[in-house]
């Protein structure tokens, strides 16, 4: 049978998915969605969720146990759709002020306005809060060292993890006074991963001056992976250096050793000394052990280094490796990720649309058509593909260390979405041309019929459980997959269906 004959049975299951999603399309006086959460691998153990809508208000719902959607309550219950409040004793945006970045984990959400005032909410069991203290706040406040020392703050990362109290973290902001390029970090620093020759908690911003802060090399990128109560921090600067701190238990940081880097930020290294042309890090681990880390550098080279039982490093062997080492038979690489947590696999795509993977098959992820437990540990390109190009990859999130939910996910560019992977509640639909070897979904018929085209796609949740969210390109939300605290709903549902196989619109009121 021919994938045509395929995409005709996707037409007529989608009339029934499409007949029982419940909520109206968005109307006129109905806010759009502008933005999904911006992707980190941390897990949302406890089912929050966040958009930013198109008049600029952040919306949140689901469950609330750690505080993190700032609506005024901490509280482990279906949390209606709500935009987030300000804490009646800190001073609020102006009304004209726009939110230019924003982070969300399980435990905490920060946001940054145009005029660089900075918010955050939620758990503050490590102080990353930054105001002072450790209390948990429900409510957005203000974070005043940046006022009291005024910085231009522009981008933050947070992280968290599902073996830390509440998947709280670390959170770093970068800022500058016209002439410095700044990095501030706070929160949990158990294994000196804020950089700043300490392993003490810290619970206001603390300026990092021992990198490079100027115009020419400054950080432009971090990336997180946290290990049981311990994280790996990478720094990518404008430069191409890459700068690590951390934990480091299975070579991850790259520095020539197996010894957490607790002395400040250091260069990772590979053969031929400090790193100088990254363009980009991927970083994964397990929640109890594990932890790797990939680089694409300017010449669309890949490296990798760490854990690597299952081949996820892709250098042909499960060798550990504690230098950034380039993969063989990798080139003019566009985007290449790790992923998939303890059991990790990887992935490289390149300027001429061809996909390479590697790693971990027990879960049949990588395109190979393989459920054993293998290791795949050489990149390769002869994959159970279907027909057309790609044009865009996703990939399943979280650390949790059972990980039973990694999933490798393709956009195509005639709008058919499909995956390699487990199951995790979306409406599968299999391939008869190479059956099991991957899987296209069913959609709601405006998607097929070319009224909507997907825009993006986040992957919430953790090792075990997950769901995915589409964002179109009108402005549109749609979930599947897990439904615990009726996530997948908005949150509406009074009772709650554990799994939602088919797609749920999610609307804003205006």
């Amino acid at each position: 049978m021919s994938e045509s004959t395929n995409t005709n049975n996707m037409l007529k299951a989608s009339a029934a998915a499409d007949a029982i999603v419940p909520n109206v399309a968005p109307t006129l006086t109905q806010p759009t969605v502008a933005a999904l959460p911006k992707r980190s691998q941390s897990d949302f153990k406890n089912d929050p969720m966040m958009v930013l809508l198109s008049t600029g208000d952040l919306v949140g719902w689901g469950d609330n146990a750690t505080g993190v959607l700032a609506n005024g309550v901490i509280a482990a219950t279906n949390s209606l759709a709500q935009r987030v409040l300000f804490d009646p004793n800190t001073t609020v945006p102006p009304a004209t002020a726009k939110i230019i970045d924003w982070a969300f984990t399980n435990a905490n959400l920060y946001v940054v306005y145009d005029n660089f005032w900075v918010y955050s909410a939620g758990d503050n069991s490590y102080g990353q809060l930054g105001h002072g203290d450790t209390v948990s706040r429900p409510m957005l406040k203000r974070i005043e060292a940046f006022i009291t020392t005024p910085m231009n703050v522009t981008n933050v990362w947070a992280q968290g993890g599902y073996t830390t109290t509440n998947g709280g973290g670390s959170v770093f902001f970068a800022a500058n006074d016209g002439t410095n390029f700044n990095l501030y970090g706070c929160g949990l620093n158990t294994a000196g991963q804020l950089g700043i020759s300490s392993v003490v908690n810290q619970t206001v911003p603390v300026a990092n001056l021992s990198i490079d802060r100027t115009s020419a090399s400054h950080v432009i990128d971090v990336k997180m992976a946290t290990v049981s109560t311990f994280i790996s921090t990478y720094l990518l600067f404008s430069s191409g250096k890459v700068m690590v701190a951390g934990y480091n238990g299975q070579g991850q940081l790259g520095v020539g050793s197996t010894t957490n880097v607790t002395t400040g930020f250091t260069a990772a290294l590979n053969a031929g000394g400090p790193i100088t042309t990254a363009a980009a890090i991927s970083a994964n681990s397990g929640a109890t052990t594990g932890g790797n880390a990939l680089i694409v550098d300017l010449s669309g080279n890949v490296w990798t280094t760490g854990y690597n039982l299952h081949g996820e490093l892709g250098q042909g062997t499960t060798t550990n490796l504690s230098t950034f080492t380039q993969v063989a038979g990798l080139s003019g690489i566009a985007s290449a990720k790790l992923f998939g947590g303890l059991t990790g696999s990887g992935y490289a795509f390149t300027t001429a649309n061809a996909l390479w993977t590697w790693g971990s098959t027990n879960l049949n992820q990588i395109f190979k058509n393989l459920t054993s437990t293998v290791a795949q540990s050489t990149p390769s390109s002869t994959l159970t593909l279907p027909s057309g190009t790609i044009s865009k990859i996703f990939h399943s999130r979280g650390q949790q260390g059972l990980a039973t939910t990694s999933q490798l996910i393709l956009l195509m560019t005639d709008g058919r979405l499909l995956y390699s992977g487990a199951d995790v509640g979306q409406i599968p639909y299999d391939n008869t041309v190479t059956p099991g070897a991957w899987s296209l979904i069913a959609m709601p018929a405006q998607f097929l019929n070319g009224a909507e085209t997907i825009a993006d796609l986040f992957v919430h949740g953790t090792g075990l459980t997950q769901r995915w969210f589409i964002l179109t390109a009108s402005g549109r939300l749609f979930a599947s997959g897990s439904n615990l605290d009726a996530i997948c709903a908005g949150a509406v549902a009074t009772s709650v269906a554990v799994v939602t196989s088919v797609w749920q619109e999610i609307t804003f009121q205006a």
